[in-house]
């Protein structure tokens, strides 16, 4: 469905995604993870999947969910010794 809606927008879909996984890849690397670009890829991959799911299922939720999805992938994949907040961000304890 997501790839029917980019065919008529493919340069300005390819360019927004980048500057999502950019951010997302940030936000892994503040967090303190082994692997920012891994991380911040399947973030990108949750984002994508609330916005599916807002669109034609629970859009209540759909966004909260998605978070609380990240923040656990972001604790699971933080280095030792490295505590996550609520916004993703991570300092060492």
């Amino acid at each position: 469905m997501l790839n029917a809606a980019a065919q008529h927008h493919v340069e300005g879909v390819r360019t927004l995604t980048a500057r999502h996984l950019e951010l997302l890849t940030g936000i892994a690397r503040r967090a303190g993870v082994a692997d920012p670009h891994l991380v911040g890829r399947q973030m990108l991959m949750l984002v994508e999947g609330a916005t599916v799911v807002a669109e034609h299922h629970d859009t209540a939720r759909a966004g909260e969910d998605a978070r609380e999805a990240a923040l656990t992938l972001l604790s699971a994949a933080a280095e030792p010794g490295f505590k996550t907040d609520a916004r993703g961000a991570g300092e060492h304890t």
